[in-house]
């Protein structure tokens, strides 16, 4: 492992994703996307019993990354003034951001203000709530809006692209405000959030549906959006911070390392 993190340190790591996501886009013939797929799929036990197949199948493995689920495989909605997952994947870290700063994993804390690019924004939301999401390669990477509220604004920070699992988490202090990552503010008439997708190394992009990829840093809009609508999704495994008010109440069940799935709770506004 030690080997291995000194050779990313050495190799170009944002060409080396470019690269990877280019070749995951080409339309191999039909017969060695299969194998590539089966053997993936194998590997990381894939459940092939809830995700949508396309007519035809797969095109590209790019395609396959992003599979979409069955609408009956997951429940898209919470109930009165609950917020669900926007994704499945574990829950890496959670908690009150305290003194401007809050945890990659236990004993290694970052900047808040290092991770939103802004100490004036960083302010604003001293003695929130944050909670960490990692998509593993083995996950659905699509992701959904947790909450019914209106985005107001997207902020492209652009970065590095180390790995975000665990090993690296270890390694790699203050990861998440090193690699590229967008900033996504909601607005409800029950609270503002921030929603904010983490690349990572293999991760050639971050797109969300008709905003980004963009030639511009900053877009600010108005779209409203339903509870567990799609937002967009990550070409292969990355992480996803969500920062909530002092006033959101996280869900008692949370502990570190929680499996969860789109849907299911993660808190409540008051």
């Amino acid at each position: 492992m030690k080997f291995f993190f000194f050779l990313l340190y050495l190799l170009p790591r944002r060409f080396c994703s470019r690269l990877v996501g280019e070749l995951a886009r080409l339309p191999f013939p039909k017969e060695i996307l299969q194998i590539f797929i089966g053997l993936y799929s194998r590997y990381y036990s894939i459940s092939w019993e809830e995700v949508e197949i396309p007519p035809g199948g797969f095109s590209t493995f790019s395609e396959f990354f992003r599979r979409p689920l069955k609408k009956e495989s997951r429940r898209w909605q919470g109930r009165e003034r609950e917020v669900i997952s926007p994704c499945d994947g574990t829950l890496k870290s959670f908690g009150k951001i305290q003194k401007g700063r809050l945890f990659q994993i236990k004993g290694k804390s970052y900047s808040l203000a290092e991770l939103l690019a802004s100490s004036e924004k960083a302010k604003h939301w001293e003695e929130g709530h944050y909670l960490t999401l990692y998509l593993s390669p083995r996950n659905y990477h699509r992701f959904h809006v947790p909450w019914k509220a209106t985005l107001k604004e997207i902020r492209h920070i652009p970065g590095d692209a180390w790995p975000v699992n665990q090993p690296a988490l270890q390694r790699i202090s203050s990861l998440f405000a090193k690699n590229e990552r967008l900033i996504l503010t909601f607005d409800s008439p029950e609270g503002e959030y921030l929603f904010i997708p983490v690349g990572a190394f293999n991760v050639s992009s971050i797109r969300i549906h008709g905003f980004f990829p963009s030639s511009t840093s900053r877009i600010c809009c108005s779209k409203l959006y339903q509870q567990g609508e799609e937002l967009g999704w990550f070409d292969m495994g990355s992480t996803i911070l969500l920062i909530f008010p002092p006033f959101f109440q996280p869900s008692s069940h949370l502990k570190e390392d929680l499996p969860i799935q789109v849907g299911e709770t993660l808190g409540f506004w008051p």
